[in-house]
């Protein structure tokens, strides 16, 4: 999304940050980027805060066999290291010679003895790598317990259709999920496949919110708009500010927990809570999907809604009609 290659919050507002939420209850934090090996505190941070566990998202590039011992060292993180498949698709992805370095990195996380997961930016060009069989298997041998998929949402400021899933292509994705999940030793998570078991969207502090790198205080990873920057408030008044309560009054977006997003499902509402609450974004480019995109984000949620409400109505609700008359 952009970020700079220098820490824009001084340590003393993350450690700060992160005593709060030890306050108020959480102690799941995810730490992604950018690159979270260039943030200097980042071993800091973690040794400070012993009874949260960390999950940090890295692509892998920076990762030495001195990280590697510290992060086991510490024992209160998941490594999560991404990766779009095999050489091709991740070096497509993420640049030449990317995917070389992350091999070194995962060798150098097991055998350190490090917790290590993977994860999958989810394209129309390499679903069928990442959703594949022979990837999870592929990652498993790696080292990697944990499997998470993300799909591409064109919230930068550069909309680029043709990369987001076909809705034939996402409902793959969602069953190969379940499969895996029966016949794999390691843990998934599919962000928006899993709406079901979650009940819908949970962004705005229902289940989890954003701290970006300057100190916005966003809805989700994906939702760059914010009314709130950590520098002139609290996490407690945050998350309930009007942004958020907005969003929560909305909850669930759709009926159809296949249909979660306020992003990609149900881009009305999204555009709905920002007439209303008016806040300002908080990257270049990002109110692109709301405004002269608006027509193209309507037409995919459109497609993909009309797939999936024939899979909710068949799959989950019949079935459940069904236990009720027995």
């Amino acid at each position: 999304m952009g970020y700079g290659t220098k820490p824009e919050l001084p340590y003393e507002i993350v450690d700060s940050v992160l005593k709060e939420c030890e306050e108020i209850g959480i102690y799941v934090i995810t730490v992604l980027g950018g690159e979270p090996l260039i943030y200097p505190h980042l071993f800091r941070m973690i040794e400070d805060h012993p009874d949260i566990f960390f999950q940090v998202y890295t692509n892998g590039t920076l990762t030495t066999k001195e990280h590697a011992k510290r992060f086991s060292e510490l024992g209160n993180t998941l490594v999560v290291v991404s990766i779009e498949g095999y050489e091709k698709e991740t070096d497509r992805w993420r640049g030449k010679g990317v995917y070389k370095k992350i091999m070194n990195a995962f060798e150098y996380l097991r055998n350190a003895r490090v917790l290590v997961g993977s994860s999958a930016t989810v394209t129309r060009e390499n679903v069928d790598t990442v959703a594949s069989e022979e990837f999870i298997d592929y990652m498993i041998e790696c080292g990697s317990f944990f499997q998470n998929y993300f799909l591409y949402i064109p919230v930068n400021g550069r909309a680029d259709f043709s990369l987001m899933v076909t809705p034939e292509q996402r409902d793959h994705l969602r069953r190969q999920v379940m499969y895996f999940r029966d016949t794999k030793p390691m843990f998934f998570l599919d962000f928006w496949n899993d709406g079901p078991y979650v009940g819908g969207c949970i962004a705005a502090g229902r289940r989890y919110f954003h701290l970006n790198a300057k100190g916005d205080i966003e809805p989700c990873v994906y939702t760059h708009v914010a009314v709130d920057n950590i520098r002139n408030t609290t996490l407690k008044k945050a998350l309930n500010s009007p942004l958020f309560r907005s969003i929560r009054r909305r909850q669930p977006h759709n009926p159809n927990h296949l249909r979660p997003c306020m992003i990609i499902d149900n881009p009305h509402v999204m555009r709905e809570i920002i007439k209303e609450v008016k806040p300002y974004f908080t990257h270049p480019g990002a109110e692109e999907i709301y405004t002269v995109k608006s027509k193209e984000m309507d037409e995919y949620a459109r497609r993909f809604g009309v797939y999936a409400d024939k899979i909710w109505e068949e799959e989950y609700l019949a079935p459940q009609k069904k236990a009720l008359h027995r």
